[in-house]
């Protein structure tokens, strides 16, 4: 805080008894810059890439904005946000994140200070008390960073175990795709202890921060995200895809997309596999009970990702891998027709 006190006191004093006008351009203003650039070549893969690159300087890809829907702030965005209303309106009700999947284009990211100030003035709908954008504090930038740390780590974990799990097929070392069959006990235990790191706060000597008073481990931003105890995460994020594959607007312009194809693909399975799954004393997947019905599944899963790497492979990481398929409230007791 002094140290910025000082600097501001130093452009003024420069200010009113220089002759001409001193710059004062931070030494990280380059990776600042970079970071925008990689928005505008990569796009929805722009972060991953920069923290490939530049690991130590992605704080510098942080907003100030928070931004509910994660949308772009591109013209294309802002169009389809007025064109497929009716749906926003509905997934604003449900689960915000997927209206940037909705809306945001997939060819590239083109920032346009329009569409930043259209989407800072604008609710995401009329009900809505949330805009598009709003001001964040520091503090909840650097947690929304940080979050996003997590999840590369997290991709990149699982695109490393999917490649090794093929790489086992091929040998004939493994039969299934599935992280929980046979000859996969130590990709399972890799992924299990990178979810416990990723979950804890350290601190600077890189040590698991403990909470004296709930006797548990300080939580990351990230493992905020990734929790989902109750499965209701997951249940609003079904039926915001279910709301989306149901517009007929939204089908109509999208119905060749691969990432809306695999959805689709997807849902069909889910239903088919919470049928079977209705059938069984435990009703749950991860039973061990049912551990022919969670290979199959896994290897569908694993098909998928592989046919749609930047697609659904990231959607379904980030939003479904927690999916149980089946919820005791929710699913239909008898075996679904077809």
């Amino acid at each position: 805080m002094q140290k910025a006190k000082d600097y501001w006191n130093l452009r003024i004093y420069a200010n009113l008894i220089l002759p001409f006008a001193p710059r004062f351009d931070s030494p990280y203003r380059y990776y600042a810059l970079k970071s925008r650039e990689y928005k505008k070549l990569y796009g929805m893969e722009a972060d991953a890439k920069f923290f490939k690159d530049f690991p130590e300087y992605f704080a510098f890809t942080a907003s100030t904005s928070n931004n509910p829907a994660k949308v772009d702030y591109t013209v294309g965005a802002v169009k389809n946000i007025k064109k497929y209303g009716d749906l926003i309106s509905q997934l604003s009700t449900v689960e915000p994140k997927l209206i940037g999947f909705v809306v945001n284009e997939k060819e590239g990211y083109k920032f346009s200070q329009a569409a930043y100030q259209w989407l800072y003035n604008n609710k995401i709908s009329p009900d809505s008390p949330q805009k598009f954008l709003a001001p964040i504090s520091p503090a909840e930038a650097r947690k929304k960073n940080e979050a996003e740390v997590g999840w590369i780590q997290y991709g990149k974990l699982m695109d490393i175990i999917d490649a090794e799990i093929e790489t086992r097929i091929k040998s004939g070392a493994m039969k299934s795709s599935s992280i929980t069959a046979k000859g996969a006990e130590d990709l399972k235990a890799i992924k299990e202890a990178v979810v416990l790191n990723l979950s804890r706060q350290k601190d600077a000597d890189g040590k698991d921060i403990l909470d004296p008073k709930t006797g548990q481990f300080a939580q990351t931003s990230w493992y905020d995200d990734y929790l989902d105890s109750d499965g209701s995460k997951t249940n609003r994020i079904i039926y915001g895809f279910s709301k989306i594959l149901n517009d007929p607007e939204y089908m109509k312009d999208n119905k060749d997309n691969p990432t809306v194809k695999s959805i689709n693909v997807y849902f069909d399975i889910r239903k088919k596999f919470a049928s079977l799954l209705q059938t069984r004393d435990a009703k749950s997947i991860d039973a061990k009970s049912n551990v022919d019905i969670r290979i199959a599944y896994d290897a569908i899963v694993k098909k998928l990702k592989t046919d749609d790497p930047l697609g659904f492979g990231p959607l379904y990481d980030r939003f479904l891998s927690q999916d149980l398929l089946t919820d005791k409230y929710l699913t239909p007791k008898e075996p679904a027709n077809g």
